[in-house]
């Protein structure tokens, strides 16, 4: 009965958000989604290799969390191996959870953790670029909704194995 409860929801949300649509938000959301990108995420980890010892080690933890982010999002997808919005149904591809949430949102995690100022601005770049994946009709609201949870997690964790490590601090920090 919850399954049920929930498909509804989620069909209903999606619905709702595609009444929104309209070709110049559609180019904005396009940037949105590419920024939480496979190909982003790697691009912004190989940046941080310019920086100091800190900021190496940010672009270390960064890469950790979005391989624990995407291995568990790719062994969900296999599981689960829910169909897109559009009708797709390539199973390593499919649509639950998204792989642009959970990977944006753990690197928001380790951002927000090493640069406590930067907490407002990423997590509000990974919301919209979790929502411009339902908005562009890839995801459904749960996937992206579970992306992020998994982000988290992945940030969490990567937090963790490092910890015991020289994980570098700043400067700044007393």
């Amino acid at each position: 009965m919850l399954l049920i409860i929930s498909f509804n929801i989620d069909n209903y949300l999606y619905d709702r958000i595609q009444d929104f649509r309209n070709p110049y938000l559609d180019y904005v959301m396009e940037g949105f989604s590419f920024v939480g990108s496979r190909n982003a995420g790697l691009i912004f980890c190989s940046l941080t290799l310019f920086g100091d010892n800190y900021m190496r080690d940010t672009g270390k933890g960064m890469f950790s969390s979005i391989i624990i982010s995407q291995g568990i999002t790719t062994l969900l997808k296999l599981i689960v191996n829910r169909e897109r919005p559009d009708g797709k149904t390539d199973r390593l591809n499919s649509s639950f959870p998204s792989g642009h949430s959970s990977g944006i949102f753990g690197v928001s995690y380790i951002l927000s953790h090493r640069y406590p100022e930067t907490t407002i601005y990423v997590y509000s770049l990974a919301t919209l670029v979790s929502f411009s994946r339902v908005y562009l009709g890839r995801h459904y609201p749960s996937d992206v909704i579970a992306g992020a949870i998994i982000g988290l997690f992945s940030g969490y964790i990567t937090e963790k194995l490092f910890k015991g490590e020289n994980y570098g601090h700043r400067k700044d920090k007393k």
